[in-house]
This record gives C-alpha cells, structure tokens and sequence, in this order.
C-alpha cells in the first residue's frame, strides 16, 4: 500500500504537539490534524489560562495583606476585564510563538486545524473530505469537560473551564460544582479576584486523590479566605429564581438551597474519542470511552497508538508529553519502552499549592505497602516565616533502605519543590544522600534538605543510641528516656 505519510497524528494538545515536533526532526513525513486550533485544552481552557488567572489572583492578595508586610496600599482595586484580557494576552503570545501552525509547517509537517478526521478504515482517514493515509497513527485527541445530569442545569445555563476564560463581567457569586483540581484552583482565585464563590460537591472531600491531612491544610485557608464550602450533598436540582442561579440540594435528610449569578461545572473529564468513528479503525474503548492501551501505548490495532487525556491515564499536560516520548521511542525508533504512571507527578495549584509524587499514605495502604512516613512542617521554616507563607507541610513515605516510596508537599511553592524528590524518587537515591547534599540558605528548597534530616535523625537518635553516646564519649547532656543497656 502506499501511504501519504509515515505518521498521522490526531491532535494538536501537548501530546500531539510533542509527538509531531520530535518526529518532523527524525525527518518523519508527518500529518498534523486538529478539529480546533493547535495547543488543545491546556493552552486554551486549561493550565495556561487558570495559572495566569491563578497569579493575578494571588497578587490581589498580596496586596491586600499588606499590613502584614508593613507596607500600607490602600483599597484594592480589581479590574476584572482587565484581568481577563491579560489571560486572553498570555494564550495568544503561546499560540503565536510556540503553537503555530506554520512553525510545525516549516519543519515539514503537513498541518489541517479546524478540521475534523475520521477514520475510513485502519490505515486511512477523511480530512474534510480528502483521505491520507499512513504506516502509524497517534491518537492524542484529549477530552472535554464532563456534564452532569442535574434537573434544570442546562435550562439555568453555565459554564465549564472552556468558557469560563472567556468571561468579561466579573460574577458577583459564583456556585462552582465539584471540588477536584479545577474547582479548587479556581475557586480560589475567583474567591481572592472578588467574587463570592460556593463550592459544592457530592463528596465530603476537596482534593478527594490526596491524603486527608493535605485536604485539611486546604479546607482550612478555604474558610479562612471566606469560600463557602457545601460538601456531602445531594444536588436536587437548579432553579432560576429572580435571576439567581439556585442550587436545591439535601443534607443530612434536610432540603437546603444556595443561589449564585453563575456555575462553574468542574465534575472531570469525558473522552473525545467518540468523534473520530473508531469502528471503522477497529480501535476498541474502555467502557469509559477511552482508548485502550498497552504499556507501549499501543491500541488493539498495534500501528495505532494513543497517548494523553484520551487514553484516561493521568490527564495533566506533562504526562501527555511523556507518553508522546513513549511514542516516539516504540513507533518510530522501534527502541522497546513502557510507561510508567506511578513516576507521574502532579501539582495542584491552589495557594498553598499541593504537590505529589509516588504513593501517598491513602493509596500504600489500599496496596498493603508498609513505610514509615515523616512529616516537617513549614510552620518554622526560616524562608517560609520571612515571606509569611508557612502553612502545610512536606510528608516523606519511606521504604527499606530508607528509599522514597512518595512525597506529598502542601505549602509554598510545593509545585517547584517536589522536583527534588521526582529525582530522588525515579533514580531511587537514598534519604541519606540528599540530606547530605549542601543546599543555599535561607530557600523554601531548604526544607527539602531539612525534612530528611527530620527523619534520619529521628531514626539515629534512639535511646540505645543515646545511652552508648553517653557511654562512649562521656556526653552528659543526652536523655536516656529510661533506656535500660545492659
């Protein structure tokens, strides 16, 4: 058969985008396809928008905590429109210099975006029309936000994280539907920008993947900034009520309600892969809809892979780009590799920001994994007390020979910090050494180095340790705590 192309690459997300450009430099023939424009959701709806949102938010709090700070600013003013036209500003200097679609042109791939494909057969796609046709296939068309079948939703309106950068009248209150990483992220920072914002959620969790003591730290700033949290709730219906969005719901056997101007529904995820016609590929779904895959990213049909959202693994852009790596290694080098979810890290970017990499306790426990765990707070951590930003912690989950099974860091800058332990975790380095290992004073990296130490010498210092301290070099000043040597 001969084919248009060596590679047919389904999307224009970090998967797609990662997997095109190291193939076009391999001097793969590469076709670039995306139904929308290239970035996918993390530029246009996703990390790109809320993160800016996200600093914006947090510079309003800054200052207006000045006081604390000793510097005096007086009210703060938060242009809303402005803020949102600095978020639009940010997309399209990416789109512009690191998205488009002539520099993927240049390299030599042939890109169609605002273009949907679908497969005729295993090898051949329609494009608009035209078919291409090509040896290996990639399948990185990401998902799209998750509807809810609540009674009046749809009728009241509302607004998903696809539409919700696109607001220019800030909303007075704001009722923001399930409490993962995208409803606390901006719930948070439509909290700080102004608007009052209510959290509701079936769970009486936020966060509900990260260990209880994380979501503790969380839910606590959460209430002290004011956010009005309705977790453990059964949602009813929506009403519209004098032109308030009204929320019936029941807790505890009692029928309540809340109203707001907008809601954000932030419930998860759902597969694009029904828009491709895969029956006609013979490419086979979960019962979710997602691809399935094998530890190559291979689907049922082994010249196809797929990497990203669609696959359902960890749905966060820097996996997307891992897998694409997986990609390239199988498809076109043909060097056998594997992907490795548990090596995922991830972050959550709240203020403090939680971070995450290996096992937390909740999940070594489901496994029957036996660890110590060791926890340093930032309550005293000198750069954390100078900056006023010394809430949460840094928990260490260790296994024998005092290797790394996971950490869970809820605090300042967590998202920066835990790349020390994805090191120390993926190339399995010792507690020992990283405590060892000199870091600058006073840094928030400091506590990395700091709560090893914690551990460590806790471990040493025994009262069997103590005692033959004593015994040995005549030290007076250590307690036994009643430690018997014979």
């Amino acid at each position: 058969m001969q084919f248009t192309h060596d590679l047919i690459v389904l999307g224009g997300g970090s998967a797609g985008l990662s997997l095109a450009s190291v193939a076009a430099r391999l001097g793969v023939k590469v076709a670039l396809i995306d139904k929308e424009t290239l970035g996918g959701d993390c530029l246009h709806y996703g990390c790109v928008p809320s993160k800016t949102l996200i600093h914006s938010a947090k510079v309003a709090h800054l200052a207006q905590r000045g006081k604390e700070y000793g510097i005096s600013t007086g009210a703060v003013e938060i242009n809303f429109p402005a803020v949102m036209e600095h978020v639009r500003k940010v997309i399209d200097t990416i789109q512009e210099h690191t998205d488009n679609p002539d520099r993927f042109r240049k390299m030599g791939c042939d890109v169609w975006t605002e273009t949907q494909a679908t497969f005729v057969d295993p090898y051949k796609l329609d494009i608009g029309g035209k078919t291409i046709t090509a040896k290996k296939i990639a399948i990185c068309v990401g998902s799209r936000p998750t509807n809810i079948p609540l009674p009046g939703l749809k009728e009241a309106g509302f607004l998903t994280n696809e539409t919700v950068f696109s607001l220019t009248k800030q909303p007075k209150s704001l009722l923001i539907i399930g409490s993962g990483p995208i409803g606390c992220e901006l719930a948070h920072a439509f909290q700080r920008l102004g608007t009052k914002v209510i959290l509701a959620n079936r769970s009486d969790q936020i966060l509900g993947k990260e260990d209880r003591d994380v979501q503790d730290v969380l839910r606590n700033v959460f209430q002290q900034e004011g956010i009005d949290l309705r977790l453990g709730i059964s949602m009813k219906e929506i009403k519209n009520e004098n032109g308030m969005k009204v929320l019936v719901y029941e807790k505890d056997g009692k029928q309540e309600t809340i109203g707001a101007d907008e809601i954000l529904v932030a419930v998860g995820r759902t597969s694009n892969a029904d828009t491709l016609k895969m029956e006609n590929a013979g490419v086979a779904l979960d019962e979710r809809g997602y691809v399935k895959t094998d530890a190559k990213l291979r689907t049922s049909q082994k010249h196809i892979y797929a990497a990203g959202d669609v696959t359902g693994h960890l749905q966060f852009t820097h996996s997307a780009s891992y897998e694409a790596g997986v990609i390239v290694s199988n498809a076109l080098l043909h060097f056998p590799a594997k992907i490795n979810l548990d090596a995922i890290p991830w972050t959550t970017f709240t203020d403090p920001e939680v971070a995450s990499i290996g096992l937390n306790e909740t999940r070594a426990k489901e496994k029957n994994i036996e660890y110590h765990m060791s926890m340093f707070p930032f309550e005293y951590q000198d750069r954390a007390l100078a900056e006023s930003e010394n809430k949460g912690f840094i928990k260490l989950l260790l296994g024998s020979g005092d290797t790394l099974l996971g950490c869970q860091i809820v605090g300042p800058h967590a998202g920066e910090l835990i790349h020390e332990w994805i090191v120390a975790y993926n190339a399995k380095i010792p507690l020992k050494k990283l405590s060892r290992m000199v870091h600058v004073y006073p840094t928030l990296a400091m506590a990395n180095q700091q709560a090893a130490g914690e551990y460590l010498g806790s471990k040493f210092l025994t009262p069997r340790t103590r005692w033959w301290l004593r015994k040995i070099f005549g030290y007076r000043n250590i307690e036994i705590d009643g430690a018997k040597m014979e």
